[in-house]
């Protein structure tokens, strides 16, 4: 009997140590440094974070007197009730990125909690305490060939380079979510990030803008995005009347 409940307890354990946040999170109680966010300061903006295969954006926005107040995201791993992970970018603080940082973490069912500590050098013993919860939808998503993360293989506008400076881009789809984040990991350099809802059918995807770095587009816009899936493996997205066109390969 006493085997047969060990056994169950390494079973237990060995299932808690191996969860891993998967999906589009929403922050529900937070602190950023020497205290926590009160509630008002919380209803004023929107602070979303998306898992997915290993990478992960966070995106802070909303406010009506900011839209847009920062991004960060990287890659991630979970090992012996610990979340690590490094900054591939970070709008706040270009010093932080390359870091790896290590929270103790733990999900209970549709909630996510995250605490710990960054060192950079415009936030040194920076205290990082968040609660989240799932977001979710009641329309189903029509085609989920896009979830993922996908990593920017080249850009043209009107057949010609989309970008006058070397860009690193990541997207992430996590239905009902998406988020995108362009960066510089050379100079260390953020330069853009985007994101809101989307769907999508096998052929087209609908992207529903909740926040965007670029002027030229205005929030709460619906882009339709054609999609075709090529040869190598490869994923190529055609935009606005198809002057622009990214091509894309999943990062897993």
């Amino acid at each position: 009997m006493k085997k047969l409940v060990f056994f169950l307890l390494l079973i237990i354990s060995a299932s808690i140590s191996a969860q891993v946040p998967e999906g589009a999170f929403k922050i529900t109680a937070a602190q950023y440094g020497d205290k926590p966010n009160t509630p008002e300061e919380l209803m004023r903006r929107q602070i979303i974070k998306i898992f997915k295969d290993g990478y992960w954006i966070s995106a802070f926005y909303g406010d009506p007197q900011k839209p847009f107040s920062g991004s960060g995201g990287g890659t991630f791993t979970t090992a012996n009730g610990k979340y690590t992970e490094r900054l591939l970018f970070y709008s706040w603080d270009s010093t932080a990125v390359g870091d790896v940082y290590n929270f103790d973490y733990r999900l209970e069912g549709n909630r996510y909690f995250q605490n710990g500590k960054m060192n950079s050098d415009k936030y040194p013993d920076h205290v990082i305490k968040e609660e989240f919860v799932k977001m979710k939808t009641d329309i189903p998503l029509k085609n989920n060939s896009l979830e993922g993360a996908w990593i920017l293989q080249g850009a043209t506008w009107d057949s010609k380079d989309a970008y006058e400076q070397p860009i690193e881009q990541i997207k992430i789809y996590a239905y009902p979510r998406f988020a995108w984040a362009q960066y510089n990991s050379t100079t260390k350099q953020f330069i853009g990030a985007g994101g809101g809802t989307y769907q999508f059918d096998g052929k087209n995807v609908t992207e529903h803008i909740e926040y965007i770095t670029y002027n030229r587009i205005a929030l709460s816009t619906d882009v339709d995005v054609e999609v075709k899936k090529l040869a190598d493996g490869t994923m190529q997205q055609t935009t606005w009347q198809g002057r622009m066109v990214e091509t894309w390969k999943k990062a897993k």
